[in-house]
């Protein structure tokens, strides 16, 4: 995602909230970890630097979803839209 570690943090966690789920953020070695419904982690980090592409678009963050595949991608869409929303 292009926005900075800080701000997807703060957004994934007023989402979290907005879906009734708790909201606290688990502190992990390189970023922060949300629990989210149907038993879906998210992992919040900066994006390694071997994994940038286009470093013209920084600030860059890895955003990483585990569980359920289902789940999973209808958490991703909330995701999306909600920074689709920020961004334009």
């Amino acid at each position: 995602m292009g926005f900075a570690v800080e701000e997807v943090t703060g957004g994934i966690a007023r989402l979290l909230a907005r879906l009734g789920a708790d909201a606290a953020k688990i502190p992990s070695a390189n970023g922060s970890r949300f629990r989210a419904p149907d038993h879906v982690t998210i992992d919040v980090e900066p994006m390694p630097e071997e994994r940038i592409k286009y470093p013209i678009l920084l600030p860059r963050t890895l955003l990483t979803l585990r569980g359920d595949p289902t789940a999973v991608e209808t958490l991703r869409r909330q995701i999306l839209l909600a920074f689709l929303r920020v961004g334009g």
